[in-house]
């Protein structure tokens, strides 16, 4: 076995379909394996429905970049902070039921989602 190789023996939790919203505006359908920060929600979104999300009225900022396969917030209220960073989304894959599903974390370990 070559020494350099990573093995990840943790056993991941299941993906279940949940209902997240931000602080104010309209519900989202989400997965959820039950990780949370700071006591909120991490969702994986489908394409279709982070597209949603990009519509959200306070997420002016947030773009999806098909040459790169994700979505990216550039927050217009800050470009000239030194310490601003752009935030990518990039596409990942779960399982849902034995299911290879491609989403996008948009907002996880950043945002306040809240499940509905």
């Amino acid at each position: 076995m070559n020494s350099n190789m990573k093995t990840d023996t943790t056993p991941q939790r299941p993906f279940e379909t949940i209902s997240v919203s931000l602080d104010e505006g309209p519900p989202y359908k989400a997965y959820s394996c039950g990780e949370e920060w700071n006591g909120f929600q991490c969702p994986y979104f489908t394409f279709e429905e982070a597209l949603k999300v990009t519509e959200h009225p306070d997420l002016k900022g947030l773009t999806y970049d098909s040459e790169r396969d994700q979505f990216i917030l550039a927050d217009p209220e800050w470009p000239d902070d030194p310490t601003y960073g752009a935030k990518n989304f990039k596409a990942e894959t779960i399982t849902v039921n034995g299911q290879q599903i491609k989403v996008y974390a948009v907002g996880a370990f950043f945002w306040c989602w809240y499940k509905d």
